[in-house]
């Protein structure tokens, strides 16, 4: 009698392990699975996945299944996915690629799901619902926080040649980057530069902004690319290099590569760099940053990057969900320690600042290009054929080729065209 008693006691329990793991089995059947692409590598993998984790424990109904592509085919298999019905649900775009894939019709507006969210609109900087709204529709929540360009300079470079802090204006600029361009080993060519400002768009728009002009005028109704404030930035930028020779020969589009070796004295680059350059320098040389230099007006042109929602998402609710949570303050806390940008939400503002990436640099002067910068031109129509033209116009300057003038107009004139409607390309 007690074998047979223990012999049902353990076909109960073998029962119920089963039972429990059909159910367990069933549940995990019934998650939604999303798909979300990023351009991600590295440790920012590493990050995700953190958050990742959090998410699913706060929607355990939810599945995420995050799949990292490489930037350069980023956009052309984004694309293709849209255009085969197999786009991820959510995924990273870049603020140019946010506005293409919005004027093709292919995110979803979030702000129906974000209007009456009391709490994430509180410790969410209202100038990035501006950044990803197109048209009234908001369609993509912050990457993580938003990034500009500000200068980087050497701070054991200018402290060993006696110079007390950053350039102010254009003109001290020049001065420093006379007095650090050096040839130190004594071969005749100049192996230390003063200055090197990046490739990128946003650092563009420094130069243009802060002389008194830009790309569009303030209703992006006309292009004043071509006008002298403009010119004059574009004609500064060209003598740092070709007549000057205090700035690094352009090659296309230069990185830091030339900071990070410790062999250019400072420059006007993207935010972003920060954190990797921080981790790649280590203790090699102390660097911070500082607001641009001012001619007429202070410079720093806005970029965010988002989380967008795929509008033909089979799992639309499930999606704005991730999407919401990476953009609020509990998915936003493993970016201070990334020091690729600013922070979205307020709260995180302490935590930034102290963050290894960022403690000993100016974050405070970066939180603060949110009260004066300006958001990037990229509401008006045609905006990639733009900002084709503006490149290829600008490196001609740059390389020497072509005068500020010149280029400038043949610029403003294709851009006129292209506002116009016409084909260019």
């Amino acid at each position: 009698m007690k074998r047979l008693t223990i012999c049902l006691a353990i076909g109960l329990a073998l029962a119920l392990v089963i039972s429990f793991s059909a159910i367990a089995q069933e549940e995990e059947v019934k998650k939604e699975e999303i798909l979300f692409w990023t351009w991600a590598g590295g440790r920012e993998i590493t990050m995700l996945e953190s958050k990742i984790t959090r998410f699913e424990f706060i929607y355990p109904d939810i599945k995420v299944k995050m799949q990292p592509l490489p930037f350069v085919e980023y956009q052309t298999k984004l694309l293709s996915g849209h255009a085969s019905g197999t786009a991820p649900d959510v995924a990273y775009y870049s603020q140019v690629m946010h506005k293409m894939f919005y004027d093709r019709g292919l995110l979803e507006d979030l702000w129906p799901y974000v209007k009456d969210d009391k709490v994430w609109l509180a410790d969410y900087r209202p100038f990035l619902l501006d950044v990803h709204t197109f048209d009234s529709h908001y369609v993509g929540t912050g990457l993580g926080g938003w990034g500009t360009a500000m200068i980087f300079y050497n701070v054991d470079m200018f402290e060993e040649n006696g110079i007390e802090g950053p350039p102010k204006t254009w003109e001290e600029y020049l001065d420093i980057a006379k007095r650090l361009t050096k040839d130190t080993n004594g071969d005749g060519k100049t192996n230390i530069f003063g200055c090197q400002n990046d490739g990128s768009f946003e650092t563009y728009l420094v130069l243009l902004e802060s002389f008194g002009g830009g790309v569009f005028n303030e209703d992006r109704s006309e292009t004043i690319i071509d006008s002298p404030e403009s010119i004059e930035a574009m004609q500064f930028w060209g003598e740092l290099i070709n007549e000057e020779k205090v700035h690094t020969p352009w090659v296309g589009t230069p990185g830091g590569v030339g900071f990070t070796y410790n062999n250019v004295a400072m420059g006007v680059y993207g935010i972003w760099s920060n954190g990797f350059w921080t981790t790649i320098i280590g203790d090699k040389f102390k660097f911070d940053i500082a607001p641009n230099p001012v001619k007429v007006a202070k410079s720093a042109p806005l970029s965010s990057s988002a989380y967008g929602v795929a509008i033909g998402s089979k799992h639309k609710d499930a999606a704005v969900k991730l999407a919401k949570y990476m953009a609020s303050a509990a998915g936003q806390i493993e970016n201070a320690f990334m020091g690729f940008a600013a922070s979205s939400n307020p709260s995180l503002d302490f935590m930034y600042a102290n963050s290894p990436v960022w403690a000993g640099k100016d974050y405070q002067a970066l939180a603060e290009t949110a009260d004066y910068g300006k958001l990037m031109p990229l509401d008006v129509p045609r905006w990639e054929e733009v900002l084709r033209v503006l490149t290829k116009q600008r490196d001609l300057v740059l390389i020497g080729q072509e005068t500020a003038e010149k280029a400038m107009e043949d610029a403003a004139k294709t851009i006129r065209d292209i506002m116009a409607g016409k084909e260019v390309y």
